[in-house]
């Protein structure tokens, strides 16, 4: 699971990398020297855009990656395809809806000096957080024995270890990559994305392998008896 981990979080920084950046401010309103208004609500939203694309795809295919991995792949093909797809619905929906709802709030009270990882963590914890909870609900929802126990189990966990990797990333941005601005929605460039898709999607499935129960011993099959 760890190394489907890996490929979805490498795979979300990439085709984050052809997204980042996409919404930009409109020209007449970064052409206004002393008007900063226009320019500041026109980012906000861009801001807020990009970071729901980005974090969108991270949730989906990690969700998709991490749901496919544990399929049973045995059976209909609509029972191994589908804690995939869950995933990717779920891991997805996470990602945008965390981005519309705090990025916003992270844009109005962001410290100026771009220090705050506190903050930054909050903010990104929220998006991860639910990313990483869609991908554990799938992956609770797949496999031979697949319940509601289980489910909220992997759930818990996704959203657990998200968090971790939320820290992670806060950490190692802050201390040593102090000037891309890791506390921003959309970090600054390219080495620190690659750092943040890769913390959550390790720690996510770090905490759904440790919060799933173990397998079910296989049942004791009755020895025959031998004749004298």
């Amino acid at each position: 699971m760890l190394f489907v981990a890996c490929i979805a979080g490498f795979a979300a920084w990439g085709c984050g990398e052809m997204t980042n950046g996409f919404f930009r401010p409109s020209e007449e309103s970064s052409a206004r020297r002393f008007d900063f208004g226009a320019l500041n609500r026109e980012l906000r939203i861009a801001g807020t855009r990009n970071a729901a694309v980005s974090y969108g795809l991270l949730g989906g295919l990690l969700g998709l990656a991490l749901g496919l991995s544990a399929a049973p792949w045995k059976g209909p093909a609509a029972r191994s395809l589908g804690p995939g797809l869950l995933g990717l619905i779920a891991g997805a929906a996470g990602g945008v809806a965390g981005s519309y709802l705090v990025i916003p709030i992270h844009f109005e009270y962001k410290d100026p000096s771009g220090t705050d990882m506190l903050q930054s963590a909050r903010a990104h914890g929220v998006i991860w957080g639910l990313a990483g909870l869609g991908a554990g609900l799938a992956v609770g929802l797949s496999g031979p024995h697949p319940g509601r126990p289980i489910a909220v189990r992997s759930a818990l966990g996704g959203l657990i270890g998200a968090l971790l990797g939320t820290v992670v990333y806060e950490l190692v941005g802050g201390l040593a990559f102090p000037l891309d601005r890791t506390t921003d929605a959309v970090a600054a460039s390219t080495s620190t994305r690659l750092i943040a898709c890769i913390s959550v999607a390790i720690g996510t499935a770090l905490g759904i392998l440790a919060f799933r129960p173990p397998a079910p011993a296989p049942p004791e099959v009755p020895q025959a008896e031998s004749v004298p």
